[in-house]
């Protein structure tokens, strides 16, 4: 998770400062450079959201795959402690 924190930070960070940078650089009038940061902006929410769901769902399902081994483990061991009691 920290991981994943630490990539859409530097996502966002490395868009910022390319933006930045285009902005300072450009010979394109203000007029002309919002509709292309309102373009940007709109493409890197969309990207973003895309990888945030997409690393929801692969924690979902990692989570529901533990959650399913450890019930497994537990049922194995239930039933050890019964066949336990049993015998004697």
């Amino acid at each position: 998770m920290k991981t994943l924190l630490k990539i859409t930070g530097a996502l966002v960070v490395g868009m910022a400062a390319g933006l930045i940078t285009g902005l300072l650089t450009s010979p394109a009038t203000g007029k002309q450079n919002r509709k292309k940061i309102a373009k940007n902006y709109d493409a890197s929410k969309s990207a973003l959201e895309e990888a945030a769901n997409s690393k929801l769902e692969e924690a979902k399902s990692l989570l529901n795959n533990v959650v399913d081994e450890r019930t497994k483990q537990s049922k194995s061991l239930i039933n050890q402690v019964k066949d336990k009691l049993l015998v004697k």
